[in-house]
């Protein structure tokens, strides 16, 4: 995560990209950096005429990167509709033993890559 800013008076594109922007110069990340995007569907990240992604595609000091609609609020949808808990419940477990286990972490690193 980069920064978490409140937007005090108004949430529209135009006032998501002035925080993004803030956001960025104050980390010093360079935009060359960037390689995707993803938001909500909504208008304000998403409208054709002045939605986020539409701002940044047109500013020139931002690169070519890839809109993708994120999926987890699809994905708690679908664990609370199917109530999955025999599985939820392990889940912690199973990711806490890898973390916590040098040598497994570095197992799944390595399988991964």
């Amino acid at each position: 995560m980069l920064d978490l800013v409140a937007l005090k008076e108004t949430t529209r594109g135009v006032d998501i990209k002035n925080a993004l922007d803030r956001a960025l110069t104050k980390a010093d990340i360079p935009l060359d950096k960037l390689i995707s995007v993803a938001t909500a569907g909504v208008p304000t990240k998403v409208g054709k005429n002045a939605g986020l992604i539409v701002l940044m595609e047109s500013d020139p000091s931002f690169p070519e990167f890839l809109p993708v609609h994120c999926i987890i609020r699809r994905e708690h949808l679908a664990a609370t509709y199917f109530k999955y808990e025999d599985v939820v419940k392990f889940v912690p477990e199973i990711v806490n033993f890898i973390r916590l286990n040098r040598k497994t972490h570095q197992q799944l690193k390595n399988f991964i890559e």
